[in-house]
C-alpha cells in the first residue's frame, strides 16, 4: 500500500486550485472584444476567495521546495521564477485583463510547472510523518577531527 506523501498530498491540492480557477475563467462574461466583463459582487467575492486559495498554494509550494531544488531568483524560468509567474498569474488584474483562452492556456502551462517542481523534490521518508508524527528530517553526522563550518 501507497502512503500518499506531503508532496502527492500537495499536488492534489494543487489540482483542485488549479480546477477552481479554470472553472472560474471560463464562467466570466464577456463583453463584445471577448474580455471579461465587470464583476457582480458575488462573482467578486468568489474571485478573491479563489485567488487567496491559490496564492497560498504557491506560496506553500515555494515554502516546500526551499532548499530542496535549485533556485536562481532572477531568472523566471528556474523554479522560483515559475512559482513567481504563477502568482502574476493570478492577479485579479491578469485574470480580468485577457481574454479566457490565453488566461486558461496560462494557467494550465504554469500550474503543470509548477507540480513538475514538486514532483521533482527529493523524497526525505518513505511515510509523510515521522515515527513519533513529527516531520520527517535528515540527519546529519559529524566526525571527530574534522573541520565543520556552517554559513
Amino acid at each position: 500500500m501507497n502512503i500518499p506523501t506531503k508532496e502527492d498530498t500537495h499536488v492534489n491540492e494543487g489540482l483542485r486550485v488549479k480546477e477552481a480557477l479554470l472553472s472560474f475563467v471560463r464562467q466570466l462574461p464577456l463583453n463584445a472584444n471577448g474580455v471579461p466583463q465587470v464583476l457582480g459582487p458575488e462573482q467578486d467575492a468568489a474571485l478573491d476567495e479563489i485567488v487567496a486559495g491559490a496564492r497560498a498554494w504557491i506560496n506553500a509550494t515555494d515554502l516546500l521546495a526551499q532548499g530542496l531544488l535549485t533556485y536562481d531568483y532572477g531568472r523566471f524560468d528556474s523554479d522560483h521564477g515559475i512559482l513567481r509567474t504563477c502568482l502574476i498569474l493570478i492577479r485579479r488584474e491578469t485574470l480580468l485583463s485577457q481574454q479566457p483562452a490565453t488566461t486558461i492556456e496560462s494557467i494550465q502551462k504554469h500550474f503543470g510547472l509548477a507540480f513538475k517542481i514538486l514532483k521533482s523534490i527529493p523524497q526525505m521518508s518513505n511515510s509523510p510523518e515521522g515515527a513519533n508524527g513529527s516531520s520527517p528530517s535528515v540527519t546529519l553526522s559529524i566526525k571527530a577531527n574534522t573541520a565543520f563550518i556552517l554559513m
